[in-house]
């Protein structure tokens, strides 16, 4: 049904999505949840239902097997302004945070891609030679390389800024951004060394292929991420 959010008596935004599909989604209608952090989700759901960017809908079937989502039945939430503007810090230092585990699950994906390609190019023979003589091939091999390398020293960064607790917020954007990117296109590499195989459910490529595609767009997209880079860099508050 609609979703109706009103913040100090007056109404942010009303009839912006049918059938939210959101992580935890509210037990009670019009009750946000107890947890300071699982009401940072909630709201920032709802504020991106108000900036017009709407969640993954009911209807769309999500590519990521993992997800663990339920549906909201919810009609109205109601909270005060404090409420609103302490959910969206929580949810902004969380999303940040989430970034690091997000890129790693990413190199995750690569690091095994580019482990079967290097097998496969082995022992793979065209034209009475291994596939791995092929400079065309080892050329795709070394690029997976690079950005397996690239994004494996750009997320333990981020990652050691957090233990030292200093700020992170770009560094978690740049290792979301190069680990996501990367990743897909070491898995698009190993899909083309693997030739027609690639593609069928014989192999975990297809299935790759699709959740590096999603993981592009997750904990914010490469825009949103390039845009908080720039803003870091340039030291002013872009819009």
């Amino acid at each position: 049904m609609p979703i109706m959010l009103i913040v100090d008596g007056e109404i942010l935004t009303e009839n912006v999505a049918m059938h939210l599909w959101i992580s935890r989604a509210f037990p009670d209608a019009g009750l946000l949840p107890s947890e300071p952090w699982e009401q940072a989700q909630a709201v920032s759901i709802l504020a991106w239902c108000a900036s017009g960017i709407h969640p993954f809908l009911s209807r769309i079937n999500l590519p990521v097997k993992v997800c663990d989502m339920d549906e909201t039945s919810d009609s109205v939430v109601r909270l005060a302004s404090e409420t609103l503007n302490e959910c969206f810090a929580i949810a902004n230092d969380l999303l940040s945070r989430q970034r690091i585990p997000y890129s790693a699950g990413c190199i995750g994906v690569a690091v095994k891609a580019h482990e079967l390609a290097l097998e496969y190019a082995g022992v793979r023979e065209t034209f009475g030679a291994a596939l791995s003589s092929r400079q065309a091939i080892q050329w795709m091999l070394v690029d997976n390389e690079i950005d397996i390398q690239q994004a494996r020293w750009a997320t333990l960064e981020a990652a050691s800024h957090v233990d030292r607790g200093e700020p992170f917020r770009k560094q978690a954007a740049m290792a979301k951004l190069i680990a996501s990117e990367g990743a897909s296109r070491v898995v698009d590499r190993c899909i083309q060394i693997h030739g027609g195989y690639g593609v069928t459910k014989d192999f975990p490529f297809e299935r790759w292929y699709r959740e590096m595609r999603i993981r592009r767009i997750g904990e914010g997209p490469s825009e949103v991420q390039r845009h908080i880079i720039a803003r870091d860099i340039l030291g002013q508050s872009l819009r």
